[in-house]
């Protein structure tokens, strides 16, 4: 229920992945291999952009260290993983996110069934819509016809 993303210092698109706005995906910053010597530079970085970006429902995103070659970090890992999921019971987001995922997937379903249907007729998806496309058609007629070809 928890989104973890997990980064590493040295790759050179530190800063690249925080233009990238990379800081709306995460419940949870990781910096793996927390033992190198750019690990805490990175750490910084990401702290002081979330500072400047957060706004996740008056959840704090932490940027925590970890370390295999150092077992370092895995307890506090696990401990912030908890904390976010009764953070989660606590302001009732925990059933709406895992509703809003079950969504998500049936959305993702429902387009490759779609796909597969045109597929299985001999024509691909891009095919039927440039062929609508053309007819200066409003993208709520070209959908309706696109529907009625699936039957």
């Amino acid at each position: 229920d928890s989104t973890i993303v997990v980064t590493v210092p040295g790759l050179g698109d530190d800063i690249q992945s925080i233009k990238a706005g990379i800081y709306e995906i995460p419940d949870l910053f990781t910096v793996n291999k927390g033992d190198l010597p750019r690990s805490d530079e990175l750490k910084t970085q990401l702290q002081i952009m979330l500072d400047m970006h957060n706004s996740n429902n008056g959840w704090r995103i932490p940027v925590l260290k970890i370390s295999a070659i150092t077992n370092t970090g895995f307890d506090e890992l696990l401990s912030k993983i908890d904390s976010h999921y009764k953070y989660l019971q606590d302001s009732n987001l925990l059933k709406q996110r895992r509703q809003d995922r079950i969504k998500s997937d049936v959305m993702y379903k429902l387009h490759n069934l779609v796909l597969k249907q045109f597929s299985s007729a001999n024509t691909s998806l891009e095919t039927e819509i440039n062929k609508l496309v053309g007819d200066d058609l409003p993208p709520s007629k070209i959908a309706h016809d696109l529907l009625s070809k699936l039957k």
